[in-house]
């Protein structure tokens, strides 16, 4: 599912990053560059139909996800195959990043997080820890590309 695609409700954010959009990709298909912005640990396989497991910071709760799509350099999409936190309100929910690259070779980078809605507990949390792990990525990017 792309970005553009975000049904109401669901949470959705952009964000410009002034890095290329081959460098901003790796930051989500690959271990060291997922490493660089998730603020938890991280293990696992960042390939197609890999699983990666996402450790919470400060607590004992952890996301598995299997990498669902990776088509370089646009799209990236992951499905929560497990989750320990909040009741587990992620389980069966998917995000879908998309990757655009502008005319001054900088990146456009989407979210869409189907299935994270207000009518979820976890919501206000979530969606505050979403708009923090995209400013993670962007710095990540930038400062590697600066």
């Amino acid at each position: 599912m792309r970005v553009e695609e975000a049904p109401e409700g669901t949470y959705s954010s952009r964000i410009h990053i002034q890095a290329p959009v081959d460098q901003v990709f790796a930051l989500l298909t690959t271990l060291e560059g997922i490493q660089a912005w998730w603020k938890g640990s991280v293990s696992g396989d960042p390939a197609e139909l890999g699983e990666l497991r996402f450790g919470i910071h400060d607590s004992d709760d952890y996301t598995r996800i299997e990498v669902t799509a990776r088509v370089f350099p646009t799209d990236v999409a992951w499905s929560v195959l497990e989750d320990s936190g909040y009741g587990g309100e992620w389980l069966n929910t998917s995000m879908a990043f998309h990757l655009q690259e502008e005319l001054d070779a900088s990146t456009l980078l989407s979210l869409h997080h189907q299935g994270l809605t207000p009518l979820l507990d976890c919501y206000a949390d979530c969606a505050s820890g979403w708009d923090q792990h995209l400013q993670d990525i962007k710095q990540a990017a930038e400062s590697a590309s600066g």
